[in-house]
């Protein structure tokens, strides 16, 4: 699964170069779910058949037991353990002392919703995979420079900062290409450093928590060295075929 996906990850820079189009969005509403991070309070019995996972240092509910009811319960998937009578929750094992305590009945959980568990809250800016997806885009302004009303319909964007910021690094390419290929690549080289200074981190559970084998896996690359590896080999292409993919894109 992890070869396949990996596999896939290679492609998805041609994808996208080759496209019609592409779509980026700048803006991240601050209440895009309603209820995401409200906090409730309920009895501990209401998660005593709770399913839990530990991410971190933080407890997720994942589902309930088989044969359990929850038509009244505040708890729902992707919800987070946050205390229970005041005290931080950490760890699983902590729920588990909770729920064996003879005063247990007596005691209050309080949880964060969370109804499509956790959010990145990086800046699209400032992400790994992003800049990789607008250094593509870059690159095919670049490519597709002089043709009139061709950059608008390559680029799409919610933000015209971003759209002016795309246009200006994609004359910087088309500039540095016309120069000679030895600028090009100083060009290229400059934005792979720029990817290198991004963040990366793994928001997914799967990610986070090793599913499949991957997320801790001491052998499978972490985000940045996946995304560093494709983009050194992105950058390697164009260095070589640059004429030959720019033609693609103006046909």
């Amino acid at each position: 699964e992890e070869l396949e996906f990996s596999e896939a990850l290679k492609a998805m820079p041609m994808i996208y170069l080759r496209a019609d189009a592409v779509v980026l969005l700048e803006s991240q509403a601050e209440n895009a779910v309603p209820g995401d991070g409200d906090v409730v309070e309920v009895s501990l019995d209401e998660i005593r058949d709770l399913k839990l996972l530990q991410i971190g240092q933080a407890v997720q509910v994942i589902g309930r037991q088989p044969g359990s009811r929850d038509e009244e319960s505040k708890v729902d998937a992707f919800d987070k353990i946050l205390r229970i009578n005041g005290a931080p929750v950490t760890c699983i094992q902590a729920v588990e002392a909770a729920l064996d305590c003879s005063s247990s009945s007596a005691k209050r959980v309080e949880v964060a919703k969370a109804p499509f568990g956790k959010r990145n809250l990086t800046p699209a800016a400032a992400r790994g995979w992003i800049y990789l997806e607008r250094f593509i885009a870059m690159v095919k302004v670049a490519m597709i420079g002089g043709e009139g009303e061709g950059e608008s319909k390559v680029v799409v964007s919610d933000s015209e900062a971003l759209l002016e910021e795309i246009r200006q690094g994609g004359k910087a390419l088309q500039d540095a290409a016309k120069a000679g290929k030895e600028v090009l690549q100083v060009a290229l080289e400059g934005h792979f450093k720029a990817l290198t200074l991004r963040t990366f981190s793994a928001s997914s559970t799967d990610k986070m928590t090793n599913t499949g084998g991957c997320g801790g896996s001491a052998t499978a690359r972490s985000d940045q060295e996946m995304v560093e590896a494709i983009m050194a080999g992105m950058v390697e292409f164009l260095h070589n075929h640059w004429a030959a993919e720019a033609k693609v894109l103006r046909q």
